[in-house]
């Protein structure tokens, strides 16, 4: 395979452990390796990629590709995807495409109305419905079939590599599945170096997954751009849109206030949290996430719920006897109001035998921000609590 190596110890499976998804394929290590290995190098000649100057041709739809944040490259790379896909057997590239395989019958980067909703994120639904449009924008340019051009853009998202070079999708190296704690790197090319390098990076042990880590992205990118989600994500972080936060910040808002209060707190929380001038599709902001020490709220957040919860009258919510609990109550409220269920009923939800693929991970997606959600608010509250007390 123009000069590629694979090693001996580089073993295929059909059924991957680190994965949920039962029959997924994946890597293991087919005898004891130490750190540093090389198991894969793939000559850039050996890789899918497009023609040059391809995202050229994507020039008339830029602005629709800007909107839905995609790149070019990726673009120009589903649709060479996919018209290797079209040629079938004719294609110098069928046997890599028929290893590939086929997404599912619906798939996880495309959700209808339905489970749109589903999400309980107006935000990702946003960029999701304009990667959607643009992809059928770039079907309508190519004259490709929409399904078609879907399922390649699934299949490629969830594949592709990036350098400065490009984009590509590897043969054999994209059976590797993702991990956060991963036990290979790539290498990529550069500098003189004309290929992709897969060495690890600890040792391993015989029968132990070869992984990788695809990137430190949210759940919410993740399933934006790749279409799937990890669970226990340790970068997952909840974000909302502007309008979507002030209208939570409404329902606490303090009913005893003086009219003249109200209007400043109103004027106030409006100059914190404009609406974009742009008004880009999934325009948000961190409402709370996980970082390397533990969890972090937004300071902004946890001001503007102070605001909110105030009569305007006394003291600061923390020098007010029971404004601690008070405090901790409204910001609890303001938090779940983003969502439409609690994160009990979507546990009963993910249960049951009647929700489509789509729906599954929608339900899955959102009951992880919940978690997260809940577990900042009993830190939080913890630590506030505690303070007080002392």
């Amino acid at each position: 395979m123009c000069g590629a190596y694979v090693s001996d110890a580089f073993t295929v499976v059909s059924s991957d452990p680190t994965v949920s998804v039962e029959g997924e394929r994946g890597c293991v290590a087919g005898r004891d390796l130490n750190y540093g290995e090389m198991l894969l190098e793939l000559p850039l000649e050996c890789c899918l990629t497009y023609a040059p100057g391809a995202e050229d041709a994507l020039q008339p739809i830029s602005r629709e590709l800007e909107l839905a944040g995609i790149d070019p490259r990726d673009a120009a790379l589903a649709v060479a995807f996919a018209t290797e896909k079209i040629q079938g057997t004719d294609s110098p590239w069928w046997q890599y495409v028929s290893n590939v395989g086929a997404p599912p019958k619906t798939f996880p980067c495309f959700f209808d109305d339905k489970d749109l909703d589903a999400l309980q994120s107006p935000a990702l639904q946003e960029l999701l419905v304009a990667r959607d449009n643009a992809i059928k924008s770039i079907a309508h340019l190519y004259g490709l079939e929409l399904d078609v051009l879907r399922s390649s853009w699934y299949l490629m998202a969830s594949r592709r590599f990036g350098c400065e070079e490009g984009r590509f999708m590897l043969p054999v190296g994209d059976f590797l599945n993702h991990s956060f704690a991963p036990s290979c790197a790539w290498e990529q090319p550069g500098k003189g170096v004309n290929a992709w390098k897969l060495k690890t990076v600890t040792e391993v042990k015989k029968g132990q997954p070869l992984t990788f880590c695809y990137c430190e992205d949210p759940n919410h990118l993740l399933l934006n751009t790749c279409g799937f989600i990890v669970s226990d994500n340790p970068f997952n972080r909840v974000m909302a849109r502007p309008c979507d936060l002030r209208r939570c910040l409404a329902m606490i808002a303090n009913p005893n206030s003086p009219n003249d209060f109200a209007s400043f707190r109103m004027a106030e929380i409006e100059k914190n949290l404009p609406d974009p001038v742009d008004n880009d599709p999934g325009s948000s902001m961190f409402l709370v996430g996980r970082v390397p020490n533990g969890l972090q709220w937004n300071p902004l957040w946890l001001n503007l719920c102070g605001l909110a919860q105030t009569d305007g009258y006394g003291a600061h919510w923390s020098q007010q006897p029971g404004g601690t609990a008070a405090y901790l109550d409204s910001l609890e409220k303001a938090s779940w109001a983003l969502f439409s269920t609690t994160l009990e009923e979507d546990q009963v939800l993910l249960e049951s035998d009647t929700i489509s693929t789509n729906q599954n991970l929608a339900i899955q997606f959102r009951l992880g921000q919940k978690e997260l959600i809940a577990q900042a608010i009993s830190s939080l509250r913890e630590r506030l609590l505690s303070e007080q007390a002392s």
